[in-house]
């Protein structure tokens, strides 16, 4: 399962969005505190002090018997499959985490359950874990790995920010790695989705002004890595004060060495486009 997992993951590249510590490093929320903190429409809710909780944590060593004729043949390789959730100690919420979870490891093929549970969870990993190793015990490579690591960013009134940090490896020079971000507004106990945000009618300006900002401070004038025929907004973002920030990951907009790629729709450019709900007031 996971490796129709990874290369869901990898043709949907220009879909997902990655971001290293770099660049979640200019978040500004609030930090967790025991005060309440005051929502945009009046109400209340309590500051999170989430803790992480391991789901799967299972590695493989695996010994080949090479060819001695061939000087590179593979000798071993390691399985690795890990996956953790953050758990808010709100029903509601933690339902909401643990569905994006298992969103991401959904394959076609795999049957969708409407109410996952944490075991559905561990049960598709396990699949996934024993499904990796009997790939290389099929055919030597230099190992496989897959992980979920999340994270709590913060909340800024009504609205709390995970991300999920998803990685995964299945031989070659390098693996791939996307952040997912989990934004949720805790006054209509729903996770915030583009369309939320940025109505539909609104995207094709906000997809001019991205571009403008990919073209003029990421590329810097030179030619785009990514021509405007195949440019898009991306469903992974997160407010700061500066504005909303989407990110893309590597080959998205650029080179892999170039790591991943954030584009800022700066507030007083958003304020026409935005809905007003989510506009960042001081």
């Amino acid at each position: 399962m996971k490796k129709t997992l990874s290369l869901v993951l990898l043709g949907s590249a220009f879909l997902l969005s990655a971001c290293n510590e770099k660049e979640t490093a200019g978040l500004k929320f609030s930090q967790p505190k025991e005060s309440a903190v005051q929502s945009q429409q009046g109400s209340t809710f309590p500051a999170l002090m989430p803790k992480r909780t391991v789901l799967f944590d299972q590695s493989k060593q695996l010994k080949f018997t090479p060819d001695k004729k061939d000087e590179y043949a593979i000798t071993q390789a390691t399985v690795e499959t890990f996956a953790d959730l953050q758990e808010t100690g709100f029903d509601w919420l933690d339902k909401l985490l643990l569905q994006e979870t298992y969103s991401y490891l959904l394959s076609e093929n795999t049957p969708k359950s409407d109410n996952p549970s944490k075991e559905d969870i561990v049960n598709l990993l396990q699949e996934s874990h024993q499904s990796d190793i009997q790939e290389l015990k099929n055919e030597p490579g230099l190992g496989m790995a897959f992980r979920i690591q999340s994270d709590y960013i913060g909340q800024r009134k009504n609205i709390v920010t995970f991300s999920n940090e998803l990685s995964t490896y299945s031989g070659g020079a390098h693996g791939m790695h996307y952040t997912l971000y989990i934004n949720i507004d805790t006054d209509k106990k729903a996770v915030l989705r583009l369309e939320d945000i940025l109505p539909k009618d609104k995207q094709e300006k906000a997809a001019e002004l991205l571009w403008r900002y990919y073209e003029y401070e990421i590329m810097a004038q030179q030619q785009p890595f990514t021509p405007k025929t195949d440019f898009y907004i991306s469903k992974q973002f997160y407010f700061n004060q500066n504005g909303i920030n989407f990110v893309y990951p590597p080959y998205a907009l650029n080179a892999y060495a170039y790591g991943n790629v954030t584009l800022v729709l700066p507030w007083y450019e958003a304020e026409d486009i935005i809905n007003p709900t989510y506009q960042w007031e001081d």
